[in-house]
């Protein structure tokens, strides 16, 4: 029996925005003019300490320290730019894109600074905005397999599958070892109902990073579409073992022992979701009482 596959808390597999220093050559370096005011050295001094803050994970105290850089140059658009990303690692969207934004006006042939805001709008759901950030940012630079991979999750959520999996081919081409875009690729597959393509994909993503739960997740989504109920198991057990305590792993679980004819299996699913997730276990109760078989999948 085929199951119904439910499109539901899919997650959006996105890179970081880049930290953009004076040490990796930006307009915004110092320059060597010796013509540099003190206002300047000072600014960048806050910029040095709080890219700082922001490679140790910082991101509440980098936000003052950038601000006390642009209140003494506001036109630094490299500290425009990290300022911006230390809001998106905040949660901060309106924040950050006010930020990007002015960075994007300051240097708009950066492709690092189109692709971050870019990134920004992806993660705050202004999709055709995206789309023109990260396009722009690819046509700036062609070998930008971050840009692609944003470009492609953005068709993704679009429902444009197709034009996905030619962003995610893409990229993997540019980096074979970027198991997330093997994931991204396999989700797009999935959701044309390919679900042997989407399998090989999840598969070569493991081989790359044999401890992500996404990709261990997503197979035995895979593996249950294609029936094969007892690689579904496997693999819905080995993503418990990554989030031992992720309810939608148990639903997929004990719906996946149900094609194996298996209800105690699937019960003891059922009991271990009634404390964590309510409408979850109903659902999977539901299910073994009417064989209504529905699995939650895949996860970005």
């Amino acid at each position: 029996m085929l199951a119904k596959v439910v499109r539901w808390g899919l997650l959006i597999v996105v890179y970081t925005v880049g930290v953009v220093s004076t040490a990796q050559g930006q307009a915004s370096a110092i320059h060597d003019n010796n013509v540099v005011s003190q206002r300047q050295i000072q600014a960048r001094k806050y910029l040095q300490q709080a890219n700082k803050l922001v490679e140790a994970q910082h991101y509440a105290e980098a936000v003052p320290v950038y601000q006390k850089a642009l209140t003494l140059e506001p036109n630094l658009a490299s500290a425009q730019n990290n300022l911006g990303h230390a809001y998106t690692q905040l949660a901060r969207f309106q924040e950050a894109v006010s930020c990007l934004e002015r960075a994007v006006d300051l240097e708009p042939t950066n492709p690092v600074f189109r692709h971050n805001l870019g990134n920004t709008y992806l993660q705050f759901q202004s999709l055709d905005k995206a789309i023109e950030q990260l396009t722009k940012a690819i046509e700036l630079r062609h070998d930008f397999p971050q840009a692609y991979n944003d470009l492609g999750n953005a068709y993704l959520e679009q429902l444009q599958y197709e034009r996905a999996i030619g962003l995610f081919q893409r990229v993997i081409a540019l980096r074979p070892d970027f198991s997330t875009a093997y994931n991204n690729l396999g989700t797009a597959y999935y959701e044309l109902n390919r679900f042997g393509d989407a399998r090989v994909e999840f598969n070569k993503g493991l081989a790359i990073s044999a401890n992500s739960f996404e990709l261990r997740f997503n197979l035995g989504a895979a593996e249950f579409s294609l029936n094969r109920f007892k690689k579904a198991v496997e693999s819905f057990k080995a993503a418990l073992r990554l989030r031992p305590d992720d309810p939608r792993t148990h639903y997929n679980l004990g719906i996946a022992f149900l094609g194996l004819k298996d209800r105690d299996a699937s019960l003891q699913q059922y009991s271990l979701l009634k404390n964590s997730n309510s409408e979850l276990a109903t659902k999977l109760y539901e299910a073994i009482y009417a064989r209504h078989l529905v699995i939650v999948g895949p996860r970005r």
